[in-house]
């Protein structure tokens, strides 16, 4: 056929590609993040297999590194917003970058599903109508921390923080709810991200100073393994009976620890005192027997995933149920208005695809997702592993499952369950220890009348002046009274010589001074 390359450009091609812009991590060293675009391409590929879903359309991915820096991050989402048939934004990874594009995407009509960004509070759907999240927030770890207290009789912990914009948030948010179970949060201590070994001591110093027992240590890489280091050295681990929290994907940053600390303490005084610690962390996968939304079973798609990359990550399972949120809504979206790829960027079709993200539910690779409303809204409302490191890895003790009630479109978190096994936790004394309330030098007088070490002091401050006033009076009552009868002897002598006997028992007539 003649010119048929001009005839080719002539032939309506029905197939269109929409496109997902990815923000990974590509080039951090931190293993958390390894390899989770594979996830990613993972869920297009089944997405593209399953002709029910997009019919018509094909589902692409661009896969850009924001290296976890807020200036990369928001370079690579302008650079999306300018590509056609762009649903939106799937990242950022890290909390930190997330603020400037979810403040922004309300502006420009553009979707952001986050896959690992916890720390971030971004609730406040006026400001950020448009921002999703398939991973939970550890704003609920909060929540897991207070019934752990309870469960092992702690009313007193204190925080190890990195400065950060969303810590004052998290503190303030701890503190209301630690309010209202009647806790008390005796140490609030804050960090440079990047501290140096001396300012860590500083700062455990003032920890130890405060008789914390129980410290919630939300501090990552360098400053974990400085952090470590350091309570060696003022005894500070869980042989002197102190209970630290680290976050779950701390030590595979702590693989270079050596130069993090400068060889300051050896290797097996490092891991002896990591051992122990506990962490919380959300569910990473559904239950591996469970079947997902495409047929496939979750452990199937694991063994899958290992079969070319041994590690998995955590966020593997977030980051393939995000690829999968968007596609679910975009049908939804098409199949409402088929004009709709035409207007991405307009408002009102930006709102109904939040709406349509915002009523997805399926199950997936990390379980149900559904998200939920109220407090956490555009948040999905995830069960909490209670984890101890024993013994080179991490051991799972405990679980924190919410109790969520379902009103039409309303999700919300009624209650929490906390299961513990105890017998799977290791305790280096055999023993639970305390919160450090009663680490003190009355320690005795303070259990066992229950009252504050504080009080006991008061106490023994008090019982010691009226002792010392009894004794000093006492004193000087034998003193004076010694003084009074070395007098009276004295007189007695003297008058003695005029024949009075003052000391004589008899009483008479001639033994006076009439005499």
């Amino acid at each position: 056929m003649k010119h048929e390359d001009v005839y080719q450009n002539w032939i309506i091609n029905d197939s269109v590609t929409l496109y997902i812009g990815g923000i990974f991590p590509l080039n951090v060293s931190s293993r958390r993040y390894k390899n989770i675009e594979k996830a990613a391409q993972m869920a297009i590929t089944a997405i593209n297999n399953n002709r029910t879903i997009l019919p018509g359309y094909n589902l692409g991915i661009w896969i850009n590194d924001g290296a976890c820096k807020s200036d990369l991050v928001l370079k690579e989402f302008i650079h999306y917003y300018n590509q056609p048939n762009v649903l939106g934004v799937l990242g950022p990874a890290c909390s930190e970058t997330v603020q400037p594009i979810a403040s922004i995407s309300k502006h420009m009509n553009m979707m952001v599903i986050c896959y690992s960004a916890e720390s971030v509070a971004i609730f406040d759907r006026e400001a950020y109508p448009y921002f999703f999240r398939t991973i939970g927030t550890d704003w609920l770890f909060i929540d897991a921390y207070l019934e752990i207290m309870n469960i092992f009789g702690w009313n007193r912990v204190a925080i190890l923080t990195e400065e950060s914009h969303t810590t004052m948030e998290y503190i303030s948010y701890m503190k209301s709810k630690m309010k209202i179970h009647n806790l008390t949060l005796i140490f609030n201590q804050k960090c440079n991200t990047v501290a140096t070994a001396m300012e860590i001591r500083e700062h455990l110093h003032k920890l130890k100073k405060a008789q914390a027992k129980i410290i919630i240590a939300n501090i990552y890489g360098q400053n974990a393994a400085m952090a470590i280091c350091e309570a060696i050295k003022l005894k500070m681990t869980q042989k002197q009976d102190y209970v630290w929290f680290f976050p779950s994907w701390v030590l595979s940053d702590l693989t270079s620890w050596r130069g993090y600390i400068d060889n300051s303490c050896i290797a097996s005084e490092f891991y002896n005192a990591i051992d122990g610690h506990f962490s919380v962390r959300h569910f990473p996968f559904g239950d591996r027997k469970s079947q997902m939304q495409e047929g496939q079973f979750i452990e199937t798609w694991i063994d899958t995933y290992k079969s070319s990359d041994e590690f998995v990550s955590n966020y593997a399972g977030y980051t393939y149920d995000a690829v999968w949120t968007y596609a679910l809504a975009a049908h939804n979206l098409l199949q409402k208005n088929k004009h709709a790829v035409n207007g991405l960027r307009t408002s009102d079709v930006t709102k109904l695809f939040a709406q349509f993200i915002q009523e997805t539910e399926f199950e997936g690779l990390s379980g149900k997702v559904s998200f939920s409303h109220g407090e956490f809204f555009g948040t999905r409302i995830i069960g909490l592993e209670i984890l101890q490191w024993q013994s080179k890895n991490y051991s799972v003790v405990g679980s924190f499952k919410p109790r969520v009630e379902s009103k039409e479109t309303d999700i919300h978190v009624h209650d929490w369950l906390l299961t513990i096994n105890h017998s799977k936790i290791f305790w280096s004394n055999n023993h639970i220890p305390e919160d450090g309330v009663y680490d003190c030098n009355f320690s005795f007088l303070a259990r066992s009348f229950q009252i504050k070490c504080e009080t006991s002091a008061v106490i023994v401050s008090i019982s010691t002046c009226i002792f010392l006033i009894l004794l000093i009076s006492l004193l000087s009552f034998f003193f004076w009274k010694h003084r009074y009868n070395r007098k009276v002897k004295y007189s007695a002598q003297i008058m003695k010589m005029f024949g009075i006997d003052l000391l004589s028992p008899l009483r008479s007539n001639f033994n006076t001074l009439d005499k």
